[in-house]
């Protein structure tokens, strides 16, 4: 996004790109994740058939949130795909939300490269900026370990 800005790069051109990448990306690491439990002994050192079973429930129960979240957060990533695969999920939820958070990630990440692109001589909006974005992020974290620690009172 901050290169688009600054020689002129179409923007909605690197978001279409970068979000087809993102899911052929996913999508080639959950086919691996649906083939890869043949390579993982269910009771080897590491892997426990329990192991197994906990992903399988834990993407039953939150596949759609950890497929949209977990392309956000860096090192969860690549993992969250693979997990996906090897716990069976329903491959039409996952493309669906593998398609829609790649939309998602591609333009918040490409734009906020594009805004910042604008404005990289005048280092005062910047850190404005940044400062502004802190602050939001962490009044969202709090909200959110307030009403979680409610949830299980």
């Amino acid at each position: 996004g901050f290169l688009s800005q600054q020689i002129g790069l179409d923007i909605g051109d690197l978001i279409w790109f970068c979000a087809i990448g993102a899911i052929i990306g996913d999508g080639v690491s959950y086919w691996l994740g649906r083939k890869g439990k043949s390579f993982f002994p269910c009771e080897g050192k590491l892997l426990r058939q329990n192991h197994f079973d906990a992903a399988e429930d834990f993407f039953e129960r939150h596949g759609n949130k950890s497929i949209f979240l977990g392309r956000f957060v860096g090192p969860l990533r690549p993992i969250v795909p693979f997990v996906a695969g090897f716990s069976k999920m329903n491959i039409g939820s996952f493309f669906f939300w593998n398609i829609v958070s790649a939309f998602v990630w591609a333009t918040v990440h490409l734009l906020a490269g594009f805004f910042f692109g604008s404005v990289v001589g005048n280092f005062l909006v910047i850190s404005k900026w940044i400062g502004i974005a802190g602050g939001v992020i962490a009044a969202i974290l709090i909200a959110w370990v307030l009403l979680h620690s409610k949830t299980k009172s």
